[in-house]
């Protein structure tokens, strides 16, 4: 996951940061240095508990050249 992929993912459910970390067990202040790229990539068992309460949300985060199905946003690469 990139910090861009994890800020659209919370813009995409309406969450707040101190939401995610609610949801995730990840504190607020690993949650806002990984997004704002103080720290490069969250911990594995971090990432996989934001993962997951995406997931719970309905997020899925695709590979490329997935398509999913319902409402959604993505990016073509340039």
């Amino acid at each position: 996951m990139t910090p861009q992929l994890c800020k659209a993912a919370r813009a995409l459910i309406e969450w707040t940061a101190a939401d995610l970390s609610e949801s995730s067990g990840v504190s607020s202040d690993t949650i806002r240095s990984f997004e704002s790229g103080r720290s490069r990539s969250l911990r594995g068992d971090n990432d996989a508990a934001v993962r997951a309460a995406f997931a719970r949300e309905g997020v899925r985060f695709l590979d490329s050249g997935e398509t999913a199905e319902g409402i959604g946003v993505v990016r073509k690469t340039p």
